[in-house]
């Protein structure tokens, strides 16, 4: 299952297939997303039979948990930024 902490603001929904994973404005997409990028559909499926489901799936797990944590980060910024300018 990917992470429920996702803010409802992202453009990220955890609810996503795997392989469609939407990479936040600015941010670097992460290894797995640029493997599966550059490979058509049929090369994909036997890139993720001989790595392992549940290693991708690890992976995009932890990538939506990161994620999350940025929009956090970045959210606590904005509004300790805001509290600091008044």
């Amino acid at each position: 299952t990917h992470a429920s902490a996702v803010d409802r603001s992202s453009s990220i929904d955890p609810t996503d297939e795997p392989d469609v994973l939407l990479v936040s404005e600015g941010a670097e997409p992460f290894l797995w997303e640029q493997i599966a990028a550059s490979l058509d559909a049929v090369e994909e499926q036997e890139v993720r039979r001989v790595v392992g489901e549940s290693i991708i799936g690890a992976c995009e797990d932890i990538y939506a948990e990161v994620r999350a944590l940025r929009l956090i980060a970045f959210e606590a910024t904005e509004a300790t930024d805001e509290v600091t300018s008044r």
